[in-house]
């Protein structure tokens, strides 16, 4: 029962609602669940292994995150697996006991793995009635890095001088570091967020510069990426409420500007089933609530049953 300890102690430190809804002891934790696992031994007398990963994710979690309130249950490759196969009762335990599902997920992967979307479709299915099933599938970013901000009426003639230094300071770095078209693309984030974030800039300034940026530099899906995306939505079994459901798509490199001691402009990019879901976790809490299409640089939110759109 090494999990179930390790279990209890994250939710004794990170969520009493959590604590007293599943146990109040590790060997009470264990007692509850062990009714639907393999047994503490095999047929062949040796120990089984297990590891529930709906119920860990769901309790180490424990993260009251704008879009998703009170519990959250985490589900990543191994964790579609139980739901289907080894812990089907145990799984389907867990999802009735939490307000949300969400899957993380390459969506070039899914797209490929007719097994792995019936795997999602089935984890919907059995979930609670009237939680939200969140599908956050990632996608690589294409920065334009030709594009300059322009001149146009929106800017006055003091925020006019500051963009021209951006300007020139992009056309110098892209001088710089023209021979590597990705190393170029991340310094030009780099700098285009450095100078977004500098004191001096105003907060009318920064929205009107997203704005921009989001238009013509932001991420922009080709239409082979686009025609991944709108396959999500068929995810969704038949009859799931239209109100339950949300997609999030997240660029690769927007949300590890967000993992706490990774700088991605200077390490190998790195993909969220390798930093787990904690990091990304953090990164939804640090988005607002409501976003607007101006803010939509690092993440692209498709509210169903609109038509589907980047939001640039």
């Amino acid at each position: 029962m090494t999990w179930a300890v390790h279990v209890y102690d994250n939710v004794k430190c990170g969520n009493e609602k959590a604590k007293i809804h599943y146990a109040q002891t590790p060997t009470a934790l264990w007692d509850k669940i062990r009714p639907y696992t393999f047994g503490e031994q095999s047929e062949l007398g040796k120990n089984e292994s297990f590891l529930p990963w709906p119920l860990v994710k769901c309790i180490s979690i424990a993260a009251d995150v704008p879009l998703l309130e009170n519990n959250v249950i985490w589900m990543d490759n191994p964790g579609m697996r139980d739901i289907n196969e080894s812990n089907n009762e145990a799984a389907r335990w867990a999802l009735n006991q939490c307000d949300a599902i969400v899957v993380v997920h390459k969506h070039e992967r899914c797209a490929a793995s007719a097994i792995l979307r019936q795997q999602i479709r089935e984890a919907i299915r059995r979930a609670r009635p009237g939680i939200p099933a969140v599908l956050v599938p990632t996608h690589s970013e294409q920065v334009d890095i030709n594009a300059n901000i322009d001149f146009s009426n929106e800017f006055n003639d003091e925020e006019k001088t500051l963009l021209r230094f951006f300007n020139e300071q992009t056309e110098q770095l892209r001088s710089e570091q023209r021979g590597n078209r990705d190393r170029d693309a991340r310094e030009f984030i780099r700098f285009r967020l450095q100078w977004i974030d500098a004191q001096y800039v105003t907060q009318l300034l920064y929205e009107k510069v997203i704005n921009q940026l989001s238009r013509r530099t932001g991420i922009k899906m080709g239409a082979r990426n686009r025609a991944m995306t709108e396959s999500y939505a068929t995810l969704y079994p038949p009859g799931f409420p239209e109100s339950q459901r949300q997609i999030f798509f997240i660029a690769t490199s927007a949300w590890q500007a967000h993992i706490s001691g990774y700088d991605p402009f200077n390490q190998r990019p790195i993909s969220i089933e390798k930093t787990g879901f904690p990091d990304l976790v953090r990164y939804l809490r640090s988005m607002p609530s409501n976003l607007r299409a101006s803010e939509l640089t690092g993440l692209v939110r498709v509210q169903l049953p609109r038509p589907i759109t980047t939001g640039i």
